[in-house]
């Protein structure tokens, strides 16, 4: 019933409709009030499941940190037990730096041989073509 057709009833003393459409409109009101208490309880019970889900994610995630934690922490007494002193590790490092040094020296001597015989070869190769030609 529209506010205009109970204006007009009660316009003509008749307050039946009137009453009836103010009672209807309130069970409307009563009715949309509980739909939106409905959506608003099943947004939070939505956002209750999606908080335990990030919690369990969370859970899964600290476990998964404190196993690395632990293993790295194993690695780190292996490497302690390992190499034993910082001091020793840099001796090991310089020792190493040397032995790489002599390696490369080494080989830029080897380098220098192979460039020389190259250019030996070079030029037998030359005095021979000279001589063939020399030869012709």
């Amino acid at each position: 019933m529209h506010w205009k057709s109970v204006k007009k009833i009660k316009d003509k003393g008749r307050y039946e409709g009137y009453e009836a459409w103010q009672a209807n409109r309130r069970k409307n009101i009563i009715v949309i009030s509980r739909k939106k208490e409905l959506e608003k309880t099943k947004s939070f019970l939505r956002n209750q499941d999606k908080l335990e889900k990030n919690l369990e994610k969370l859970d899964k995630e600290m476990r998964r940190m404190n196993k690395a934690n632990r293993s790295l922490k194993n690695e780190k007494t292996t490497l302690q037990a390992t190499v034993g002193s910082q001091d020793e590790y840099i001796k090991d490092l310089e020792s190493g730096k040397e032995y790489f040094l002599e390696l490369v020296n080494d080989l830029d001597t080897s380098i220098e041989k192979r460039e020389t015989q190259i250019m030996d070869l070079e030029a037998q190769n030359i005095l021979c073509i000279k001589l063939l030609i020399a030869y012709i």
